[in-house]
């Protein structure tokens, strides 16, 4: 996910690459984040009696490895289009429809709509689990679907 990539430096490394372990008492797949070998000795080298700058933080280091796999996989995830419409219905019915706008890959999309006024939340329209992001919506490439869904009255 990262192309060989360092997920603190990013420079390219090739096979100077190692997943390293965020929390050292943790072993799933989220507790990973490939780094060359002198970023892999920077985190894991911290002395707090004696600290020049800052550790880095578990929140910190997952946020810089979510930029860099974003980085080096955006090609492989095709553009998907969203838009809420009311062409052709009356609130408290609101329309949306979601195109896979790609050429090549399907799409798996999970909806979630919260409504809200103002500083009011009034939660997901319904609980069947297609706006609640329960649903998997399949798209195929240069496909869409259409859906729709009941606001409640207060708004």
């Amino acid at each position: 996910m990262s192309s060989r990539h360092c997920c603190l430096c990013g420079m390219n490394v090739g096979v100077g690459i190692e997943v390293a372990h965020l929390d050292p008492a943790k072993s799933d797949f989220d507790n990973a984040i490939p780094l060359c070998f002198e970023c892999h000795a920077k985190i894991g080298h911290y002395n707090p009696r004696h600290p020049r700058g800052r550790k880095y933080s578990i929140p910190e280091l997952k946020a810089r490895r979510e930029q860099v796999y974003e980085q080096h996989t955006r090609q492989f995830v095709p553009p998907v289009q969203y838009r809420l419409t009311q062409s052709g219905r009356e609130l408290p019915d609101v329309g949306f429809v979601m195109h896979n706008m790609g050429d090549t890959y399907p799409v798996r999309a999970r909806v979630v709509v919260t409504l809200s006024q103002s500083d009011r939340n009034y939660g997901t329209p319904e609980t069947t689990g297609h706006y609640n992001g329960m649903f998997l919506w399949n798209l195929n490439p240069r496909s869409g679907v259409k859906g729709h869904f009941q606001a409640p009255e207060a708004l």
